[in-house]
This record gives structure tokens, C-alpha cells and sequence, in this order.
């Protein structure tokens, strides 16, 4: 007797709904034996109040020596890349210096057009910065940049931004 598609996908839900009920399970007697307390609710937290970096851009015709000077003369870590007035990328430091040392000769030359870009998140101003912080660490990303409905970068959300709301958040709970 063969399984239809319908019945084996029927039976792979229901066994994924076993797991998650076991590991849900699991996971309480963890706490009750750890004597843990459920976490509580956490509150919204748009992105917009947690980013701080200045947004600096520039063209996806620039070299590799051109991104790492802007960031220099800025005292920056992170570039918004843009081709035609449009994000194309999002860009750091160490991302640049590991591309400088992969084309040594040619460096100074390497145009970011001719390069494979990082890959990056873009957010709206509304996002849950819970959610944007799930997302940065599933995807080993240590930033995002904020965008407008036009799609225009207005803000850049870093790993920094969060160790420093968690540093502020820290601070008043131990002033009481």
C-alpha cells in the first residue's frame, strides 16, 4: 500500500506537532528544575528608537581603498552601497580589509561593482527590534539598515546598538 502526497504530509505535520509539544515540554521542566521563571512579555521596541549610526553611502563604482578611507575620514564602521541611487548593499570594515587582502595586486582597483556584496537585512522604522535582534543572529549579521517606503536608507541598527540599550536598560535596574 503507497502513501498519497495528501497522507505523508498530513502525518509529517502532525509528527512536527509532536516535537514542538515535546520540546515545549521539555523546555518547562528545564525551568521548574533550574527553578526559572517564564520570561515575561516583552515589550515593542520599534527600531527606530534603538538605531544611532550616521548614514554614510557611496557608489557602488567606488574601489575598495575608497570605502576604506570614507570610513576612516568618518570614524565609521559600516557604508550603504548605492547603484543608481538605489541600496545595493550594505558594506563594513572587515568586510573591505578581507576583500583588499584577497586581490592584493589589484586592491586599490576593485571596484565594489565587480564584487559579490555581503549580504544584508533591511527594515522599516516600525520593525520589532526583538524580532530585527532574532533575525541578526539567525543570520550571523552584525547589522541592518532602516529603510523608507521609497526604499531609501535612513538608519543603520548594529550589534553595537544593542549592547548599549542592554548597558542603559541594566544600569537603571541597578540604581533602584
Amino acid at each position: 500500500m503507497h502513501a498519497t502526497a495528501s497522507q505523508l504530509d498530513t502525518e509529517a505535520a502532525r509528527h512536527h506537532v509532536i516535537e514542538e509539544q515535546a520540546a515545549k515540554r521539555a523546555a518547562s521542566r528545564y525551568r521548574d528544575e533550574a527553578g526559572h521563571e517564564a520570561l515575561p512579555e516583552i515589550p515593542y521596541l520599534p527600531v527606530a528608537h534603538l538605531s544611532g549610526q550616521t548614514i554614510i553611502d557611496l557608489s557602488s563604482g567606488s574601489t575598495l581603498e575608497e570605502a576604506q578611507g570614507l570610513m576612516e575620514q568618518h570614524g565609521i564602521h559600516h557604508l550603504v552601497v548605492l547603484h543608481e541611487g538605489a541600496v545595493a548593499g550594505l558594506i563594513d570594515l572587515a568586510w573591505v580589509l578581507e576583500q583588499r587582502l584577497k586581490v592584493v595586486d589589484q586592491a586599490a582597483q576593485s571596484h565594489l561593482h565587480a564584487l559579490t556584496l555581503p549580504a544584508f537585512i533591511t527594515v522599516t522604522p516600525e520593525t520589532d527590534a526583538h524580532e530585527l535582534a532574532r533575525q541578526m543572529l539567525g543570520y550571523r549579521i552584525a547589522s541592518a539598515l532602516v529603510v523608507d517606503p521609497d526604499n531609501q536608507a535612513i538608519a543603520l541598527v548594529t550589534a553595537t546598538d544593542y549592547l548599549r540599550l542592554y548597558a542603559q536598560r541594566t544600569q537603571k535596574h541597578e540604581s533602584i
